[in-house]
């Protein structure tokens, strides 16, 4: 639920701040990627199957490591496409905002059926910085993964 100094505009700028990440990543666009994170941001990846969890600290850290973690598959010509739903904005007061969404990860190899990679859900801790939105905590939980 939303405060009422949340302006629509405001909120369908949290949900393109969510849309943008999975395209910057996608795209391998990671100076862009870069930009939608508070200088002091943090992301927190958290591995439902495995327990697994690493925290990364400013936007520098947070797309060398997406960078690294894809470059082997961008290399094969494998491609991927974040497929992020179900946007709820939880809380907004005009300066800070929780939203939350669903995310499915597919991936395309070759000589293989397109498969789902992984899927999971996002808490996004956002602020608005000199008119823009932008993360300042991005939880990832990953539910679940595929045989990729």
């Amino acid at each position: 639920m939303t405060d009422t100094a949340t302006t629509l505009a405001d909120r369908l700028a949290i949900e393109e701040l969510v849309y943008l990440y999975a395209r910057a990543s996608d795209s391998r666009d990671f100076d862009m990627m870069k930009t939608l994170f508070c200088a002091d941001a943090c992301a927190v990846l958290h591995d439902a199957t495995s327990g697994q969890e690493q925290i990364l600290t400013g936007p520098d850290e947070i797309a060398a490591f997406v960078a690294q973690r894809h470059a082997a598959e961008f290399q094969r010509g494998d491609r991927r496409r974040h497929l992020t739903s179900n946007f709820i904005l939880d809380s907004s007061d005009g300066r800070r905002a929780v939203a939350r969404s669903y995310v499915c990860v597919l991936q395309s190899m070759a000589g293989q059926p397109m498969q789902l990679a992984s899927m999971g859900h996002y808490e996004d801790h956002c602020l608005k910085e000199e008119s823009h939105w932008r993360f300042q905590k991005r939880l990832l939980t990953i539910e679940g993964k595929g045989r990729v």
